[in-house]
C-alpha cells in the first residue's frame, strides 16, 4: 500500500512537471522581471535640441542622467547677451524622486559652439562613486572641466598658444574610463592633432597625430590599457587605432580602411579590447542596409585584429553614441539603434573572440529628433538599457547572458505561444 502511494505521489510530480501550463505560468514569472519600466525622469527638450539626453548611468544608489540645456540668468548690472550660456546639468534620481541637478555653466561666447556637440562629454560610473568631464569655455578659451561626485570641480584651460580663435570647433574632449577623473584633449590644426591627457591636476603627457579634418564629425574613443598606454580610436578616415605611449610615442594602426559609420570600443578585466563598428554600404540610399561588425584585439598584437559579423540587414544612420559595447564576465554585450522598420533597439553577447550570440529586441528609441538616446551599462550581473520616447525616460534590465534570455524567450514561445512582454 504505501509503495503504491509512493508511486502515485512521484506520477502526480510527473503530470505536473511535464505540464505546459506549469512551465509558461514559471517562464511569466521570471520574464516579468525583465519589463520595461518608466523612471520618474521627465525628458525637457530645449528650443535647440529635441533630445538634450547626452548620458545615463547608475551608481549603487542612484541614476544619474546627463543632459544639455540652454538659459540666461545674468547677473546684476551685466548685459543679457553675456548672461547667456550652455549647461551641462547632471540630475540625480533616486528612490524618493530627483535631487536639485548639478550645474556646469558654459558661457556662449563665439568659440562655444562645440558645447552643442554630445561628442565631447562623459560620465564614469564606479561603485557608489562618479566622475563627470566636458568641454568646456573659460574666458574665451577652450577648457575641460572636471565635477566629482561630492560636488568639486578642477577647470584646466587648453595652452593659449594652440588657440585659434577663427576655428571654434577645432575641440574636443574624450573621456578615459577609470576611477581617476582623466581625459584626452584634442586640437585639430592644419599640420598635425595635438592630443594632451589632462587629469585633476592638470596636464600630464601629450602626442603628435596625423591632421583630421576637425569638420567632419568623428567619433573618438578612449581605453586605459594595462601597461599605462592609452588606446585612442577614431572613425575619422576608416577605423584607426593610436596607442599613445609615454615620452610622446604613438603607433598608429589602421583597423579597417571601410567607411565606418558608427562604433564604440571597451576593455575587460584581462586587458582585451573589443570594438563593435556599424558598416553601411551607403547612407544616403533609403533602402542600404549594412552590418554590426566586432572584433576583440590583443593591444600587444593590435595587427591580428579579426573580424565577425553580429548583425545582417541593420541600419544605422545616427554619428554619435547609436553603437555601445560594455565589458561583461564572460566577454562583452553589445548594443545598437536599428533604423529599419523603426528604431528598435537591438542587443548581443560578444565572446572573447569576437563572436555574437542571438540578437535580442531590447525596445524602441525615441522617433522624435535627428538622434536617438541610447544607453547601456553592465551592472554586477545585469545589463541596463535606456531610452527615451521623447517625453519619458525608459529603463529595461536584462540577465547579464543575452544568449540565456535568447533561449528564455524561446521557451516562452513553445510553452505560452508568445514571447516575453516588453512592457509595464
Amino acid at each position: 500500500m504505501a509503495l503504491e502511494i509512493v508511486i502515485r505521489f512521484l506520477l502526480e510530480v510527473f503530470r505536473l512537471l511535464s505540464s505546459g501550463a506549469l512551465w509558461c505560468a514559471l517562464l511569466q514569472m521570471t520574464n516579468a522581471s525583465f519589463v520595461t519600466t518608466q523612471t520618474t525622469y521627465v525628458v525637457r527638450p530645449t528650443p535647440i535640441h529635441k533630445n538634450p539626453i547626452h548620458y545615463v548611468a547608475a551608481t549603487d544608489e542612484e541614476t544619474l542622467v546627463i543632459t544639455t540645456n540652454w538659459g540666461s540668468g545674468a547677473p546684476v548690472g551685466v548685459p543679457s547677451s553675456r548672461g547667456r550660456a550652455v549647461y551641462r546639468e547632471i540630475a540625480k534620481v533616486g528612490a524618493a524622486g530627483m535631487d536639485e541637478p548639478v550645474r556646469v555653466r558654459i558661457p556662449l561666447t563665439p568659440r562655444a559652439t562645440w558645447t552643442e556637440s554630445p561628442l565631447s562629454d562623459g560620465i564614469v560610473v564606479t561603485g557608489t562613486d562618479w566622475w563627470y568631464a566636458t568641454l568646456d569655455d573659460s574666458d574665451d578659451a577652450a577648457a575641460t572641466t572636471f565635477v566629482k561626485r561630492d560636488g568639486s570641480r578642477a577647470t584646466h584651460v587648453k595652452p593659449p598658444a594652440a588657440t585659434d580663435t577663427t576655428r571654434s570647433n577645432s575641440w574636443q574632449t574624450i573621456v578615459i574610463p577609470g576611477e581617476k577623473p582623466r581625459a584626452i584633449e584634442l586640437t585639430y590644426l592644419p599640420e598635425e592633432t595635438i592630443a594632451r591627457e589632462v587629469d585633476w591636476s592638470g596636464v600630464s603627457r601629450s602626442w603628435h597625430l596625423p591632421p583630421m579634418d576637425f569638420r567632419r564629425s568623428s567619433r573618438m574613443v578612449a581605453q586605459p590599457l594595462q601597461d599605462k598606454r592609452i588606446a585612442l580610436l577614431s572613425n575619422h578616415d576608416g577605423l584607426s587605432l593610436y596607442l599613445l605611449a609615454d615620452e610622446g610615442h604613438v603607433d598608429a594602426i589602421t583597423l579597417r580602411n571601410v567607411r565606418i559609420q558608427q562604433f564604440d570600443a571597451a576593455i575587460d578585466p584581462a586587458g582585451r579590447l573589443a570594438i563593435v563598428a556599424a558598416r553601411n554600404a551607403n547612407i544616403a540610399l533609403s533602402n542600404d542596409t549594412g552590418t554590426i561588425d566586432a572584433a576583440v584585439i590583443d593591444p600587444a598584437q593590435p595587427d591580428h585584429a579579426e573580424w565577425s559579423s553580429l548583425r545582417h540587414d541593420v541600419r544605422v544612420t545616427g554619428q554619435f553614441r547609436e553603437v555601445q559595447v560594455v565589458p561583461t564576465a564572460d566577454g562583452f554585450a553589445a548594443a545598437w539603434i536599428n533604423e529599419l522598420d523603426g528604431r528598435r533597439i537591438e542587443a548581443t553577447d560578444v565572446d572573447r573572440r569576437g563572436h555574437g550570440g542571438p540578437v535580442v529586441e531590447v525596445g524602441h528609441a525615441s522617433l522624435q529628433g535627428q538622434a536617438a538616446f541610447l544607453g547601456v551599462q553592465a551592472k554586477h550581473d545585469e545589463l541596463l538599457f535606456w531610452w527615451d520616447d521623447g517625453e519619458h525616460l525608459f529603463q529595461r534590465r536584462l540577465p547579464v547572458s543575452l544568449k540565456g534570455f535568447a533561449i528564455l524567450n524561446e521557451l516562452a514561445q513553445r510553452f505560452c505561444g508568445q514571447a516575453e512582454a516588453h512592457h509595464k
